[in-house]
């Protein structure tokens, strides 16, 4: 399993944000407690069930105080995805993001479908506000 993480701080908010691949799952867990396997029998089972469920990219942010990466939003983002750049924008309160992705539009579809399919370089820029 490989994703890319960017951290960044906005300077409006005086947030941490960070841009990762999210696991479109109930829980979101890469980790499926199955204690009773080996190390290699659960990296295995790990790995299949991880390759065949949806994914995302998406912004998320780190919760002061609790310790914690709370998650913000999905960026527009299917199948193979999620190994962002993420450069600062043309005002203080802006962040580009630079995200390869499988066609965001139409059906869902797992990332290890996704790898088989073509991907496409996208740009977002996000804006942040004060509260």
């Amino acid at each position: 399993m490989t994703s890319r993480v960017c951290r960044f701080r906005s300077r409006c908010s005086r947030r941490t944000y960070l841009v990762a691949r999210r696991n479109v799952t109930e829980t979101g867990n890469y980790d499926l407690f199955q204690r009773n396997l080996s190390l290699t029998a659960q990296e295995a089972a790990y790995e299949l069930e991880y390759k065949g469920k949806p994914k995302r990219c998406s912004l998320w942010r780190f919760v002061r105080g609790e310790d914690r990466i709370a998650f913000v939003l999905d960026l527009p983002s299917k199948g193979d995805t999620c190994f962002p750049g993420v450069i600062a924008g043309q005002s203080s309160n802006e962040f580009v993001v630079y995200n390869y992705t499988s066609d965001p539009n139409g059906a869902d579809f797992s990332w290890g479908l996704g790898q088989g399919s073509p991907t496409m370089i996208y740009r977002h820029v996000l804006r942040f506000t004060t509260r």
